[in-house]
C-alpha cells in the first residue's frame, strides 16, 4: 500500500511538471490533459498486462522476461546516473547491444546452470 502511495505521488509530481512544461509551450490545454492522462494510465496498463500475461509463463520465459528488464534497469542506471556514459555519443546500434549481450550472458548462465 505504501509503495503504491509513493508511486502516485511521483507521478503525480511527474504528471504537474509535464502540464506546466506543455503550457509554457503553448500547447492546448486539452492536448496537454489528454498526454498527461496517457503517462498517468501507463503503469496500470502495465500492470494488468503483466498480471494476466505474466501468469501465464513458465521456466524459461520468466527468466528471459527477468532478464530483458534487468538489462533495460541496468541501462537506464547507466545513461541517467553515471555523468561518464555522456562522454561518448550515444547511438541506437550501441543501445541494442548492449541489452542483447546481456541477455545472452543470462541465457548462458541459464543453460550452463547445474540442475
Amino acid at each position: 500500500m505504501l509503495v503504491t502511495i509513493a508511486l502516485s505521488a511521483e507521478l503525480l509530481t511527474f504528471g504537474l511538471s509535464i502540464a506546466s512544461a506543455l503550457g509554457q509551450d503553448g500547447v492546448a490545454r486539452v492536448r496537454s490533459i489528454l498526454t498527461t492522462s496517457c503517462i498517468a494510465i501507463t503503469p496500470f496498463v502495465g500492470a494488468m498486462a503483466g498480471y494476466f500475461l505474466g501468469g501465464r509463463l513458465t521456466g524459461a520465459w520468466i527468466e528471459g522476461v527477468l532478464a530483458f528488464a534487468v538489462a533495460a534497469l541496468l541501462y537506464l542506471a547507466a545513461e541517467e546516473l553515471l555523468t561518464e556514459a555522456h562522454e561518448v555519443s550515444e547511438t541506437k546500434i550501441g543501445t541494442a547491444l548492449f541489452l542483447a549481450a546481456f541477455l545472452a550472458l543470462m541465457l548462458v548462465d541459464m543453460v550452463s546452470a547445474p540442475k
